[in-house]
């Protein structure tokens, strides 16, 4: 289920020299430059890119000085195939809201067209292209400690996209789904290869929303436009930046050679805060152990047993344990352990201060 529309689509500030790239490969002279919250900034062609080489001009300047930043555009799907009715010289048309963000192309060639919102249709999938992995990213626009946070920026892409694109490199997924109430996050999702299928209905855009329930239903709405479920579904939480391609590949081998309903990545928990070293003043009067008994009956570190913590790196799933019992782990979870110093969950501003440090340094 690749978008055909993303291959069409490319980010203000590219190089010329990429831009020619990526025009040679979607075979159609042309290409859609949009900023980073999706606007549309100019067209590029093809004869663009022949009149500026005549003219002498250098492959690595920017697209932005040779497109044509006043392109012809439209509101509506029908003004768009109306122009191109009276205007056969058009290649395509680009359909804009009212605020400049780009909702989609109306072209005479099928493979041109294509919106963002929804795809109004769907091939029928074969046995041989069935999507057989499913990486889901959740990432709704509200957010009440930092806000739109799923767009923050850590080394130089959001946590949308660095979520996408670990997926994207991934051997074994094969295919990224953006699930997300929210346009903007729709369209940079897009942009950066996932594919997307509806807005998630307000029920589940809220804070109080399981996550299980969201990656419910998008597989349902996966099995009514494909007609099957993927087997696998693995969910990559975009609070997680530091996660890598090779990372996911590591515990999706390892969950393919085991039986388990699941999959959760975890650090074990430093004895400092294993629940035998907690105190409680429940009272407020004296301190007590928190699992009960006195101070002098608790287990010694050498006693306790080994407790992990999950660190929201990765979650797999196989699609019959999250249907049949409505749960992302099922009975048997296999623990999948990582490098603490990968143990960043983004919930505050001091979680994304710490997130442009660790980025910095692994750099």
């Amino acid at each position: 289920m690749k978008n055909t529309i993303k291959q069409f689509i490319i980010e203000s500030g590219t190089l010329l020299r990429q831009g020619l790239i990526k025009m040679t490969e979607g075979h159609k002279g042309i290409l859609f430059v949009l900023n980073e919250k999706s606007q549309l900034q100019g067209v590029l062609t093809d004869g663009d890119i022949r009149r500026a080489l005549v003219d002498g001009v250098s492959l690595d300047i920017p697209i932005d000085k040779v497109m044509n930043i006043n392109p012809v555009v439209v509101k509506t799907r029908q003004d768009a195939e109306n122009l191109l009715i009276s205007n056969p010289e058009f290649l395509a048309i680009p359909v804009v809201d009212e605020n400049g963000f780009m909702l989609g192309i109306q072209s005479s060639l099928k493979e041109l067209e294509g919106y963002f919102e929804q795809e109004s249709k769907h091939e029928k999938v074969t046995e041989a292209k069935k999507t057989r992995i499913l990486a889901i990213v959740p990432a709704r626009g509200g957010s009440t400690r930092v806000p739109r946070k799923n767009l923050m920026k850590v080394g130089g892409e959001s946590l949308l996209a660095h979520a996408i694109n670990t997926a994207k490199l991934s051997q074994y997924i094969d295919d990224v789904l953006l699930s997300t109430d929210d346009p903007e996050i729709a369209r940079q999702g897009q942009i950066k290869g996932a594919s997307f299928h509806d807005f998630r209905p307000k029920d589940l855009a809220t804070s109080e929303a399981k996550t299980v329930d969201v990656i419910l239903h998008e597989v349902e709405k996966f099995k009514e436009l494909y007609g099957y479920i993927p087997e696998l579904i693995v969910l990559l939480e975009p609070t997680a930046p530091l996660r890598t391609p090779q990372l996911v590949d590591k515990a999706i081998k390892i969950f393919l050679d085991s039986n388990h309903d699941s999959l959760v990545s975890v650090n074990t928990i430093r004895h400092t805060f294993h629940p035998e070293e907690l105190l409680t003043d429940a009272t407020g009067h004296s301190l007590q152990p928190y699992l009960g008994g006195n101070f002098d009956n608790r287990k010694l570190r050498g006693e306790q047993n080994e407790l992990y913590v999950q660190n929201g790196l990765i979650y797999i799933t196989r699609s019959s344990v999250l249907i049949h019992e409505r749960s992302l782990y099922g009975k048997r979870v296999q623990k999948f352990e990582t490098d603490p110093a990968l143990f960043l969950d983004i919930d505050t501003a001091e979680d994304l201060k710490l997130a442009h440090y660790k980025w910095e340094s692994k750099v």
